[in-house]
C-alpha cells in the first residue's frame, strides 16, 4: 500500500534560473524565556506587602515577598490546608511531639471536594485484577473489584473483501503479527473480470496527456499514463474496467486510429474472519488494524457466553491531578467511568511564637520532610525583599516589564535569561495565499483522505450510485470548494460509514479539494506548541547529538539501519544538514530499515542500497530505486546514508534556487515545479518522528522559518 503518490520520484531535475522567493527577513524573533529580579530592599512589611499586593492585583504578575538581614527574630510558622479535623489532628500532634514546637489549629474557610471512581464491567476476574495493577502502577490508585452478575458474549472481526487468494494470505499473516489475535479467511460473492488497456506510445508529455483529456471527455472513463519503459515515449494506462466500459473505449481508440493492446484480469474477492474474542481490548486492536491500514472490518456478535464481569471502586481521592490521572487511564483504555464527590473542611496550623530561627528552621523542615507546605510571619522589623515569580517570553517583554515596574511603581530591576526558547524568522513568498493556493491545484494535488457522497443518491443494499451524476466532496456538506470528483450512476463505493446522510467512502489516492489544501498550506493553522510546528524547522541546523545517542535511543531494532549512527552523523557534519531530519527520513522511507531497496538489490550484477527512497518512482520503485543507487555507486549502506544525504542538501535544503529548508518548503513551492511530493499531508506527516526524536533530546534551540503571505 502506497503512503505517498510520489517521493523523490517527482524531483524536477531542470530547475529554473530565477529565484521565486522575495525578500528574506533575516532577523530572528526572540522567544527565550526571562525573569525580572527587583533589586529593591524594604524595611517595612505593610509597604511591602502592599507594593506586591498591588503588583498582583494590577499586572496579574505572580509577586510576593521575604526577609532579609540578621535581627533579633520572633516567627510563627503558618501551614498550608490540611481537610479534614482528624488529619489535621495527627499533623499537629506528630509536629508537637517531633520538634517541641506547640500549636493550635482552625478552620481556613477552605473545602476539599474528595471523589470516588467507578467502572463499568470488565469480563473475568483475571482480567479485572490486570487492570487494578496496572491503573495503580500508572495513576498511584489503588481499588478494589466486585461482582456484576453479567456475562459477555464473544465476537468475531470480519473483514471486507480483498483481491485473489494471495493478497488475503497476507493481510492474514500481517494481521496474525501484529496483533497476535488468530484468524482465517473464506471467499465472497463470484469473481469479477475486469480489463486493462495499453495504448500505443505518444511522443511528447503534452501529447498523452490531450490523449488522455480526450479519451475522458469522449469515454467518460479516466485515463491515467506513463513513460514506456526504455522509451522516450509516452503511453496511456487504462486500469479496471468493465466489458461494457473495454467496449466504449475500443470504440473510441478504433475512431482515432490509436494501436492498443488489452489484458483481462480475473479477480476472486475474500474476506478474513478472526477467532471468536471476549475481551474489548483485544476486539478493539483488531479493528484498529483495519483502520490503520484503511480496509474496512467490523465486529459480529457470536452466540458463545464467556466470563462474568466486575467492575472496579477505587480508593477516595482527593487530589484533583489524580483523579484526572485515573479517569484518563480509562478513558484512553476506552473503559467506561465515572467519579463521586463530597466535601470536607480545610483547616492550617499556627505554631506559639518561636524566638530562635534554629528551632523555627527545625519546625519548617519538619513540613518539609513530610512535604507539607509552611511558611512563617515575621514578628519583628527586619528588611524585606519581593520576588517576581513571572517569566516573560522574549527581551522585549521582559524589559517591558522592568520599564513599567520604575514608572509605575518605582522600583529597579533588571532583566535574566533563564531559558533560551525558539528562534523565529520568516520568508516573503510575494504572494497571496488564495494565489499560492490555486497555483498548488494547478499541481494535482494528492489526498487519501476519505471522501463523501450523499446517501440520498446511494443504494446502500449494493453501494451503487443511482443518480447519473454525483459529485463526491471532501467533506459531507454541499460547498463549493470541497467538490474532488464525480461517480456515476451503478458506479460503486466502498462506504467505509455514515455521517447524517452522507456516506463515507474509501476512494484511496485521489486528488484533494481546495479546501484540504488551504489547511495544510495555511501557516497560521499551525500552533508553536504543536509538533506539527516542526514542518517549519530549518533543516539546515545540526541537533548535536552523538552516534552512541543515535545507536542506542533511536537506530536499535532498525533493520538495516542498526548500528549506523556514525553515518549518519558524518552525512549530516558534511552536507549540514540536521541528523533528526535524515534519520527520520530513512526510517520512513525504508519502514525502519526493513525495505528491500535498504536491504540491498542486485543490479547489473552490484548489490546496491537505496536509504532515502531516491529515484523510486510509483510503478516500479524497487527497479528505478536500484537503478539510480547504482549510478551513483552506493554498493554500501553507509555510501547510500552519505550520498542520499548530499542529494537532499543540494537539490532541496541548500539549494541556491529553491532555499527549500523545511520540510514545509520541500512540500510547497510556489512555482510547484520543485515539490517533494503530491500528498498534501506530507510535511504535516514527517512532523511526528522528527518531533519524537526531539524529545530524546535535553539541550537544543528550535529555530523556525515561517512564510509569509501577502
Amino acid at each position: 500500500m502506497r503512503k505517498y503518490l510520489c517521493l523523490f520520484s517527482f524531483v524536477i531535475l531542470f530547475f529554473l534560473t530565477l529565484s521565486f522567493y522575495g525578500e528574506r527577513v533575516l532577523a530572528y524573533t526572540d522567544t527565550s524565556t526571562y525573569k525580572v529580579t527587583i533589586k529593591d530592599e524594604f524595611t517595612s512589611e505593610d509597604k511591602v506587602k502592599g507594593i506586591s499586593n498591588k503588583i498582583n492585583n494590577e499586572t496579574g504578575w505572580d509577586a510576593n515577598y521575604k526577609l532579609t538581614g540578621n535581627t533579633t527574630r520572633a516567627f510563627k510558622i503558618i501551614t498550608g490546608g490540611f481537610y479534614g479535623e482528624d488529619k489535621v489532628k495527627d499533623v499537629l500532634n506528630d509536629f508537637e511531639q517531633n520538634t517541641g514546637i506547640n500549636g493550635s489549629y482552625s478552620e481556613n474557610g477552605n473545602v476539599q471536594t474528595i471523589y470516588q471512581i467507578t467502572t463499568g464491567g470488565f469480563t473475568g476476574e483475571s482480567k479485572v485484577k490486570q487492570v487494578l495493577d496496572i491503573l495503580q502502577s500508572q495513576t498511584g490508585v489503588k481499588g478494589t473489584y466486585t461482582s456484576t452478575g453479567e456475562k459477555q458474549y464473544y465476537y468475531r472481526i470480519v473483514s471486507g473483501g480483498f483481491q485473489s487468494e494471495q493478497r488475503i494470505k497476507e493481510v492474514l499473516s500481517k494481521f496474525e503479527n501484529e496483533t497476535s489475535i488468530k484468524g482465517s479467511y473464506e471467499p465472497i460473492g463470484n469473481s469479477k473480470i475486469t480489463y486493462t488497456v495499453l495504448s500505443g506510445g505518444f511522443s511528447t508529455e503534452d501529447n498523452v496527456k490531450k490523449a488522455a483529456a480526450e479519451t475522458k471527455s469522449q469515454t467518460g472513463i479516466e485515463a491515467s499514463y506513463e513513460k514506456i519503459p526504455a522509451s522516450e515515449s509516452y503511453r496511456l494506462v487504462i486500469s479496471n474496467i468493465t466489458e461494457s466500459e473495454l467496449t466504449g473505449i475500443e470504440s473510441f481508440f478504433g475512431k482515432k486510429n490509436w494501436w492498443y493492446v488489452k489484458k483481462e484480469v480475473k479477480n476472486q474477492s475474500y474476506r478474513l474472519i478472526s477467532e471468536p474474542i471476549l475481551d474489548d481490548q483485544i476486539i478493539d486492536k483488531g479493528l484498529s488494524f483495519f483502520e490503520s491500514n484503511k480496509w474496512w472490518a467490523s465486529k459480529q456478535k457470536t452466540d458463545q457466553l464467556g466470563e462474568n464481569k466486575f467492575r472496579i471502586t477505587t480508593e477516595k481521592i482527593s487530589d484533583e491531578t489524580k483523579l484526572l490521572k485515573a479517569l484518563n487511564f480509562f478513558e484512553s483504555n476506552k473503559w467506561w467511568a465515572v467519579s463521586q464527590k463530597t466535601t470536607i473542611k480545610g483547616y492550617r496550623i499556627t505554631s506559639e511564637v518561636i524566638n530562635s530561627e534554629a528551632v523555627l528552621n527545625k519546625g519548617l523542615d519538619f513540613f518539609k520532610s513530610k512535604n507539607l507546605w509552611a511558611t512563617y510571619s515575621n514578628l519583628s522589623k527586619d528588611t524585606y525583599i519581593i520576588n517576581l515569580n513571572e517569566e516573560f517570553t522574549g527581551i522585549e517583554n521582559a524589559t517591558s516589564a522592568v520599564n513599567k515596574l520604575s514608572n509605575v511603581y518605582g522600583l529597579n530591576a533588571e532583566v535574566v535569561k533563564i531559558k533560551d526558547g525558539p528562534q523565529i524568522m520568516n520568508t516573503n513568498y510575494n504572494l497571496t495565499l488564495s494565489d499560492m493556493i490555486s497555483k498548488q491545484m494547478n499541481a494535482n494535488p494528492q489526498t487519501d483522505s476519505a471522501a463523501y457522497v450523499s446517501l440520498s443518491y446511494i443504494n446502500t443494499s449494493t453501494s451503487t450510485v443511482t443518480a447519473d451524476y454525483l459529485n463526491v466532496r471532501s467533506t459531507p456538506e454541499v460547498k463549493s470548494d470541497n467538490i474532488i470528483g464525480q461517480v456515476q450512476k451503478s458506479d460503486k463505493v466502498t462506504i467505509i460509514s455514515k455521517e447524517g446522510n452522507w456516506a463515507k467512502i474509501n476512494m484511496g489516492w485521489r486528488k484533494a479539494s481546495r479546501e484540504e489544501v488551504t489547511y495544510y498550506i495555511n501557516p497560521e493553522n499551525f500552533s508553536i506548541s504543536s509538533k506539527y510546528y516542526f514542518q517549519f524547522l530549518k533543516l539546515s541546523q545540526y541537533a548535536g547529538l552523538t552516534a552512541t545517542e543515535v545507536n542506542n535511543k533511536i537506530l536499535k531494532g532498525k533493520g538495516i539501519l542498526e548500528d549506523k549512527g556514525e553515518s549518519f552523523i558524518k552525512a549530516a557534519e558534511s552536507n549540514n544538514i540536521n541528523e533528526l531530519y535524515l534519520i527520520a527520513h530513512s526510517l520512513l522511507e525504508t519502514g525502519n530499515g526493513s525495505s528491500e531497496l535498504a536491504n540491498g538489490v542486485m543490479y547489473n550484477g552490484k548489490k546496491v542500497y537505496n536509504m532515502y527512497g531516491i529515484g523510486a518512482y510509483d510503478g516500479d520503485a524497487v527497479t528505478k530505486g536500484a537503478q539510480y543507487a547504482y549510478n551513483q555507486g552506493w554498493f554500501t549502506p553507509e555510501a547510500a546514508i552519505l550520498g542520499g544525504a548530499k542529494f537532499i542538501g543540494s537539490s532541496y535544503i541548500h539549494n541556491a534556487t529553491y532555499h527549500q529548508d523545511t520540510l514545509y518548503k520541500m512540500r510547497w513551492e510556489p512555482t510547484v515545479s520543485h515539490q517533494y511530493a503530491t500528498d498534501i499531508g506530507w510535511a504535516y506527516k514527517q512532523v511526528n518522528r522528527m518531533y519524537s526524536l526531539y524529545t530524546l533530546l535535553d539541550n537544543y534551540t528550535l529555530y523556525y522559518d515561517i512564510p509569509k503571505y501577502k
